[in-house]
């Protein structure tokens, strides 16, 4: 109708007979194009349908929980269950809308890490907003990192999130992801922004101290700060920042800043396969 046309009748359930030619047709747009607008503008309704089609070739048709199998089974596929399990994603409904979706800041930097070095890398890339300049992320007011990252926000109450890709002027490439639970998590953001200034300013300085023994990723750093991930032969050894606490912005309950437990990523993306 809005293009002018008119609709008569009724709508009926039912097989269409044989040689009949449909009224009109309509193709989805390239998946490239439908990632982008999921991701620029946090389109969660989109996410949900394009969740659904990963099950909809299964016996019985597409719904949450077959899709969630096939989530489950790329990724035990894929990176298998370290940590008892704990990194593998549950997506619940495909959307950000979910209290019961879940991942590990750890899970999640694997994630990107993998996706770096697919043949997907480049539309995923595009289709997340760039800080300061398109998307969710246009109102950035950050001098530092404007124009420098890739990121997807996410806000619920109790619970906010900055994931994706940061660049440096030398040409590095950081995983950084960011994920606070709190009552009043909304307004721990300004600490979000603040780590990805630092991973431009750091990460172009490619000066990196041991943090910790060991290999992988950690989910929560005992203590709280900052740490950075650095891959060597195909394994992520813990770097550590200074572990500042941020202090402007907004305020957690007793009038200061509680102790966020943020984890990032760096890597060689040639070393991460």
């Amino acid at each position: 109708q809005e293009m002018g046309g008119r609709l008569g009748g009724r709508v009926r359930e039912g097989a269409a007979p044989s040689g009949l030619k449909p009224a009109f047709e309509m193709e989805s747009p390239p998946l490239a194009e439908v990632i982008r607008d999921i991701n620029k503008f946090s389109n969660n309704v989109m996410a949900q349908q394009l969740f659904l089609t990963l099950s909809l070739q299964q016996p019985g048709g597409a719904s949450n929980e077959a899709s969630r199998e096939a989530v489950r089974g790329w990724w035990m596929t894929r990176f298998g269950a370290p940590n008892g399990g704990a990194d593998v994603p549950v997506p619940d409904n495909g959307s950000g809308l979910s209290r019961s979706g879940r991942v590990t800041p750890q899970g999640l930097a694997r994630m990107l890490q993998t996706a770096y070095v697919s043949g997907a890398m480049p539309e995923l890339m595009a289709s997340l907003p760039i800080t300061g300049v398109d998307g969710t992320l246009r109102r950035s007011r950050s001098s530092v990192s404007q124009g420098w990252a890739h990121l997807k926000s996410g806000t619920l109450r109790d619970a906010t999130a900055l994931a994706g890709y940061v660049h440096t002027p030398s040409g590095r490439r950081l995983v950084g992801v960011g994920i606070v639970n709190h009552p009043n998590a909304p307004a721990a953001r300004p600490a979000l922004e603040a780590l990805d200034d630092w991973a431009v300013k750091e990460g172009n300085r490619g000066t990196w101290r041991d943090g910790g023994r060991g290999g992988g990723l950690r989910p929560e750093v005992p203590g709280g700060g900052v740490f950075l991930y650095r891959a060597r032969s195909g394994k992520s050894r813990p770097c550590q920042s200074r572990g500042r606490r941020h202090k402007r912005g907004g305020h957690l309950p007793g009038g200061r800043w509680g102790v966020l437990r943020i984890s990032a990523g760096v890597w060689d993306p040639d070393r991460s396969r």
